[in-house]
């Protein structure tokens, strides 16, 4: 969904004519956060609205989807809930679905009906405790950013105060959380890995070591 605009217009063809449903809205699920096998990234308690948890499988689903395309732009939905504790609201994201029929190119990536309704039933299927959290997707060797299209896709579909956006730019081993501020899309500052398990913990430090997550 991403692709080169310049200044004054978006693009001319139609990767943006998708004919998605917006993400219905839900109430704040009250859910204990992690608070095990965790790890932080950067300033999460300096960051604006609701800290972030990501779980580790999802970071790892989206880098395969990633390395399976690594010439070609891929992404998928997050699954996860805007949650409550006794420390307040927080976004907890558990799972990265990949969409299997989206169409892909080396500069734009387009979630058709088909690989939206098929993310939302994998969803349904694997996570029904949890909503929609936000979407991901990647720039090969073009850096981590939003681009116009790609805040238009945030805006209109993905438009919730806690709805994140992820980019990844695999060839340089580059990827950043994008989060609402007021009515701006801006980096996160910072937010926490977690794993489910001993063993799953293991994985964090690994994976912080071949990725570099940015919080500028």
């Amino acid at each position: 969904m991403n692709q080169r605009v310049e200044p004054g217009g978006m693009p001319e063809d139609d990767d943006l004519s998708i004919e998605l449903e917006e993400v219905p809205p839900r109430d704040a699920r009250r859910r204990p956060r992690p608070n095990r096998f965790t790890q932080a990234v950067g300033e999460p308690n300096d960051a604006p609205g609701p800290a972030i948890f990501l779980d580790i499988r999802a970071i790892e689903s989206m880098f395969v989807d990633a390395a399976n395309y690594p010439r070609l732009e891929t992404g998928g939905l997050l699954a996860g809930d805007l949650c409550v504790d006794a420390l307040g609201e927080y976004l907890q994201v558990v799972a990265a679905i990949p969409a299997g029929q989206a169409r892909r190119s080396r500069t734009s990536l387009t979630f058709t009906q088909s690989s939206w309704g098929e993310m939302l039933a994998e969803r349904e299927q694997l996570y029904p405790d949890y909503g929609v959290a936000g979407w991901y997707h990647t720039h090969p060797g073009l850096r981590v950013y939003l681009s116009v299209p790609d805040q238009f896709i945030q805006r209109t579909f993905f438009s919730q105060p806690h709805h994140i956006a992820i980019v990844i730019d695999m060839p340089t081993r580059e990827w950043q959380v994008f989060r609402w501020h007021e009515d701006c899309l801006i980096p996160a500052q910072g937010f926490t890995i977690y794993a489910q398990n001993p063993d799953d913990g293991l994985h964090l430090a690994e994976v912080l070591d071949q990725f570099t997550p940015h919080t500028e």
